[in-house]
């Protein structure tokens, strides 16, 4: 999620936060890891495998009702009204364009990888295909990370200036790529749902080259937003500022720091991610309702949108791949065991990517709705 610039909302008279809400909003949107961090310490220390086991089994379920939702509700957002998004209603031509790639070109070349996948019975595809998924989740993350920067600052009117957005895009894009780097030096065997492929192998000096790089962008970015609000002589917004650095620093570059907060990274990143979800969609059904928005109407239409996003990631995730990995037959030796959920896995994951990439992005509408 990465968004510069916000519309005015096109809806009229919204539901009143609580006064609660900013104290939901820097939990929800990463402060809550402040939380879980000591704890995991506590509470499973590396070592202690069996408290690790459990926290392990606690994350499996995690997934059904936070992580799979989360893939799952970006294709109720993105393909709503899909139609009309690649004809115009509001959506310039340059959105028209992603829309189309994202939504109707990129699923078709996912397809077609897969199949090659299994018409040539390719390790080599599916590797490619895992690599390509590792590869985007970083900058997925830190795409989110800045998002939610943008999105809370705005909220409460902090814009940052061209300056100041450039370095700080600097710097994430820089943190995703040392992020990647790091298990890369050595050419050693990784194994993604169930599907194994090699690291790169290039050596340790680009690592340190990214590691002084991830420095200095660093302090670039953190000097000019100090620089900011000291000139302001304004308080810090602390639930965007702790949003953006806690997604950089525990959720991409330093995840090995405990291994069984490791486990929790994805469901915290997902929270993060609905919980902009949450806002987008509440402010669009108070719009649809014009003057006399109904909490219970909302609250119907949210719940509505949640039980479509579990029903689809439990399918998607766990009913499909799992049958399909029990009945059709594949050469195991080849592709290994579970290749159907590796493949469904890598293709809903890399079609999030580019989906979220189209939705949370400036010009895009929709928007406009995240401003209050």
């Amino acid at each position: 999620m990465a968004i510069s610039e916000f519309e005015r909302p096109r809806f009229a008279n919204p539901l009143k936060r609580p006064d609660g809400a900013r104290v939901i909003e820097f939990f929800a949107a990463g402060g809550l890891s402040l939380l879980l961090l000591p704890l995991a310490f506590i509470f499973a220390p590396d070592g202690n495998e069996a408290r690790l086991g459990m926290v392990a089994v606690a994350s499996f379920w995690l997934a059904y009702i936070i992580n799979d939702p989360h893939f799952m509700v970006t294709y109720q957002i993105f393909y709503r009204d899909f139609t009309a998004k690649l004809t115009g209603n509001g959506y310039q031509r340059p959105e028209q364009i992603r829309y189309l790639a994202a939504g109707v070109i990129l699923p078709i070349l996912l397809l077609l990888w897969i199949g090659g996948i299994f018409a040539f019975s390719s390790a080599a595809m599916a590797a490619g295909l895992m690599q390509l998924m590792f590869i985007l989740v970083g900058w997925h993350y830190v795409k989110q990370g800045y998002g939610v920067l943008v999105v809370l600052s705005a909220r409460r009117k902090v814009y940052y200036s061209p300056l100041e957005s450039r370095l700080i895009v600097a710097h994430c894009l820089i943190t995703w790529v040392y992020a990647w780097s790091m298990p890369m030096a050595e050419r050693l065997p990784f194994e993604t749902d169930g599907v194994e492929h090699m690291a790169v192998g290039f050596g340790q000096l680009p690592i340190d080259v990214m590691f002084a790089l991830f420095l200095l962008s660093g302090i670039a970015a953190i000097g000019v937003l100090v620089r900011k609000f000291v000139l302001a002589r304004q308080i810090p917004p602390l639930a965007p500022l702790f949003g953006l650095f806690i997604t950089l620093y525990l959720w991409v570059v330093w995840t090995n720091v405990n291994e069984a907060f490791s486990y929790l990274i994805p469901a915290l990143h997902s929270v993060q991610y609905l919980f902009f979800v949450y806002l987008l969609e509440k402010n669009r059904a108070i719009g649809a309702a014009q003057n006399s928005p109904s909490k219970s109407k909302v609250f119907k239409q949210l719940v509505v949108i949640a039980m479509i996003a579990l029903f689809m990631g439990w399918v998607g995730f766990h009913l499909a791949p799992n049958w399909l990995d029990m009945n059709v037959y594949w050469d195991e030796g080849l592709l290994g065991p579970t290749i159907f959920f590796a493949t469904i896995t890598g293709f809903i994951n890399i079609h999030h990517f580019m989906m979220d990439n189209v939705i949370w992005r400036k010009g895009n509408p929709d928007m406009g709705y995240l401003r209050d």
